[in-house]
């Protein structure tokens, strides 16, 4: 009644990895350009509110990265806006993203939130509007490389099934 599928060949799986990492290159690529977006939207229109702190999450285990919220008020509504910082002793990032200087907001004071006035829910303290393009680029690079690697070998190394090795 049911035909039983046959057995997935290695070049077969070989080929679905390579697209599944290609894919995770562009979604770190979107989410990435996303991002960026948001940032230079908000470096370009965006108002400044002075925030007050809110609490801090702290990590834990291996992972040496807070995160610290800071609650705002914009018409009368409060937000709230994070951001995650690396400890103190721990070592620092491979890669350092470039802080975004906006001179229109202003002198620069702890915890200053910079949010859209179309939307106050999206915002981000001022202090954390930074330029990723290089970490996007670099890590979407990364898995299209892997990807493209896998898909090179399943094409062009494997053999089709049914094949023997030559």
């Amino acid at each position: 009644m049911f035909a039983r599928p046959g057995p997935l060949g290695m070049r077969t799986v070989v080929l679905a990895a390579s697209v599944g990492v290609l894919g995770v290159a562009a979604l770190i690529l979107w989410l990435g350009l996303s991002n960026n977006r948001e940032t230079a939207r908000l470096a370009s229109e965006g108002a400044m509110v002075q925030g007050e702190y809110f609490d801090t999450i702290y990590a834990s285990g291996d992972d040496s990265s807070d995160t610290t919220r800071v609650s705002y008020r914009v018409g009368g509504k409060t937000y709230l806006a994070s951001m995650t910082s690396t400890r103190s002793g721990a070592s620092p990032p491979l890669l350092k993203e470039a802080v975004i200087d906006v001179p229109r907001l202003g002198p620069k004071a702890p915890l200053q939130v910079v949010y859209l006035p179309a939307d106050p829910a999206v915002s981000r303290l001022r202090e954390d509007l930074k330029d990723g393009s290089l970490v996007v680029y670099l890590g979407a690079g990364f898995f299209a490389f892997i990807g493209v690697i896998f898909a090179a070998a399943g094409i062009f190394l494997l053999p089709r099934n049914g094949e023997s090795w030559p």
